[in-house]
Order: structure tokens, then sequence, then C-alpha cells
């Protein structure tokens, strides 16, 4: 398995991406899968996937369907669309936290 993963993002029309540590993301969903206990559905699902190759996040999407706000999450053997509702604060902060470019 690859050390690094890529976080793809799309804001303001252009997209970016970066090169994100797979075991220090994968600790952080750990910690609030286990930290929040019955709130963790999202860090829970992030958790299951055994070899993510890209998380891609499309801002402008999400601005233009705020009740639906997903990211797209792609592995060797799928891809799937999660819907993270602006509640999950805790997981969007985290994810927007890798969303900058350098």
């Amino acid at each position: 398995m690859e050390k690094y993963f890529t976080m793809k993002w799309k804001k303001n029309g252009s997209w970016h991406h970066k090169e994100v540590d797979r075991e220090k993301f994968m600790d952080i969903m750990k910690s609030i899968k286990n930290g929040f206990d019955g709130n963790n559905e999202i860090s829970a699902k992030l958790c299951s996937f055994d070899n993510i190759e890209v998380i891609e996040i499309n801002f402008d999407r999400n601005m233009d369907n705020p009740e639906q706000p997903k990211i797209i999450v792609s592995t060797p053997e799928t891809q799937e669309a999660i819907t993270i509702i602006h509640f999950h604060k805790i997981i969007w902060a985290i994810l927007n936290g890798y969303c900058v470019t350098e």
C-alpha cells in the first residue's frame, strides 16, 4: 500500500491536489471514530476503506447543493460518494485543512 493518497478538490472553478500521508489521516479518522461513539458515521465509513487512492471534494458543487455536500472516495476496487451534512463540522474542518494550497 502506498504511503500517500491524493486529496483532490475544486474551489472557484479550479482543481487542486496534494499528497496526504495515509497513516496520519487514518489515525485522525480512527481517533474521531473511537472518541465520538454514536456520532461517528463519517469517520467510521472512511476507516472502512482499505486502500484509498483519491478523496475528491468539489466545493463548487457542494455550494450549489448545500443540502447534499459530498466527497468521492476512490480505491483500486471502487468509487463511492459519501454525503457529509454540514452538521459534521469536525470532519469538514479536517478535510478543509487538507484542501489548501501551500
